[in-house]
């Protein structure tokens, strides 16, 4: 056999193969790699889509420019601010829209959940210092159940210059302030007969449990006020400048109230004697200073702390370097 021919045979089919390899479908681009559509590769793709597209939950959504009309939105009410005197609010399009006195729009908030009149739920704005930082924040009722009432909140911030939404004071039932103690009192009536009072205080930005009670009330009243006049002689009696020093409180003379009496920091001052004198109607209170310093006591008139009280007096007491007691009555 002549070698000749089988190495010519030899070169001819390594010639075929090659050109075999070089071979792509009809109208590809020679310099684009032909694609799988292996469902491995799917499925890989689709999970970098959603990790590129994904976003927060708790971030407001995307919402389209707002066009203030003024016709078309609601009014909400007006709040006094330390910063900008007055602030007036709108509701248009799942937005709070803030404008100044003067007519210049300075804020729009996102408020999604909030629709005014919902469900027959009235409008109620509320303008107050609800973290006690010194600057108005503002709350709007969303709703009215099971007899209680609750808001969405919206908290000055400094740092951001605007307002900004606070999720947990949402569910929190029949919130009030208490500016003379810096707590949020929250009056729960899980039904006719049953009264919860959770008080709250802020620690680091942020709301917490530090008081807990629970109450029967009348079922056949339309409120919890206790029986008798619902008026209460409010002077007093004050006696200071001693390390024993006094306050005497009135009674009525029909009623199931007495004088209650709460210390914010009992370190400093704490209760002597409480007495009671039916036939006069008055309540004596005898304080006592521990160490020197100031704290707040409140005197409340009603049947029990947790109960809906007819009156309220705040004083601040300050024990002085020789433990006698100053008391000056804040409201």
């Amino acid at each position: 056999m002549n070698y000749k021919y089988i190495i010519a045979i030899l070169l001819a089919a390594a010639l075929l193969l090659t050109t075999a390899g070089c071979i792509r479908p009809t109208g590809t681009d020679p310099s684009v790699p032909v694609r799988t559509t292996a469902p491995e590769m799917t499925d890989a793709y689709n999970e970098i889509t959603t990790q590129q597209g994904e976003t927060d939950p708790n971030a407001d959504p995307i919402l389209p420019p707002l066009e203030f009309d003024e016709e078309a939105a609601e009014y909400l009410g007006e709040i006094e601010s330390e910063i900008y005197s007055v602030l007036k609010l709108y509701y248009q399009d799942q937005r709070i829209v803030i404008f100044d006195s003067y007519g210049t729009q300075l804020f729009e908030l996102y408020a999604n959940g909030y629709e005014p009149f919902y469900n027959h739920t009235p409008i109620e704005l509320i303008g107050d210092d609800v973290n006690f930082d010194g600057h108005t924040d503002f709350y709007l009722l969303y709703a009215e159940a099971n007899l209680n009432s609750y808001y969405f909140f919206w908290l000055w911030n400094m740092q951001e210059r605007t307002f900004t939404y606070y999720l947990p004071l949402s569910s929190v039932p029949s919130p009030e302030i208490d500016a003379a103690r810096h707590r949020i009192i929250s009056s729960d009536m899980t039904d006719l007969q049953t009264l919860i009072t959770t008080e709250y205080i802020w620690q680091d930005g942020s709301i917490m449990p530090v008081a807990h009670g629970e109450a029967t009330v009348d079922p056949g009243s339309t409120n919890s006020a206790p029986e008798g006049p619902e008026e209460v002689d409010l002077s007093m009696s004050i006696l200071d400048g001693h390390i024993l020093s006094s306050v005497t409180m009135h009674l009525n003379e029909s009623t199931r109230s007495d004088w209650l009496c709460r210390i914010e920091n009992e370190s400093i001052v704490r209760l002597y004697t409480n007495t009671v004198d039916r036939n006069d109607r008055t309540h004596r209170f005898i304080f006592r200073g521990l160490q020197p310093g100031t704290t707040t006591v409140i005197l409340r008139y009603a049947e029990n702390w947790n109960a809906a009280y007819v009156a309220q007096r705040v004083l601040n007491i300050t024990v002085q370097r020789d433990h006698t007691l100053k008391i000056v009555v804040v409201e």
